[in-house]
């Protein structure tokens, strides 16, 4: 990192910044050309969870290139009155990991548990005979770095 003094390495403090976040953008390849999505997701051991249709070009890409990297914004906001007019205050998270599909039902509700913890901030009861028609995606977290500044 170029910027040292902005380097956050507590993981602690990294942690905080992703339980605080509801956004992961994900980066993926398709054919050598880089292809980045929003999702909502969850945050659990070291671990991303989200979730996705059956099938469709995330998918599809997933299929063929498990390896992804992903970015998470915490908090952001432009100070008028510091020291340029527009100082920036930021705080993100990117971060490299493997993709797997979830197939055993506990962890998949485990994972939807997740997910819905990190949006809403509390438990939400969804239909266990749904569990078919949705696709549970864990990221297994290989290595993060998190900047932030004005914080």
């Amino acid at each position: 990192m170029r910027r040292k003094e902005r380097e956050v390495t507590d993981p602690q403090k990294m942690q905080e910044i992703i339980k605080k976040s509801t956004i992961c953008r994900l980066g993926l390849v398709n054919n050598g050309e880089a292809y980045i999505v929003p999702v909502n997701f969850g945050y659990m051991n070291n671990s991303l969870y989200f979730h996705s249709a059956l099938e469709g070009r995330k998918v599809d890409l997933l299929n063929k290139n498990k390896r992804v990297t992903f970015e998470i914004e915490g908090d952001y906001s432009i100070d008028k009155a510091g020291k340029t007019g527009c100082d920036v205050k930021y705080q993100s998270i990117f971060g490299k990991g493997t993709a797997d599909f979830i197939e055993d039902r506990e962890e998949k509700i485990r994972g939807l548990k997740a997910i819905m913890r990190q949006c809403t901030g509390s438990e939400y009861a969804f239909s266990l005979d749904k569990l078919s028609t949705v696709l549970v995606v864990r990221i297994d977290i290989d290595s993060m770095t998190c900047k932030q500044a004005g914080f």
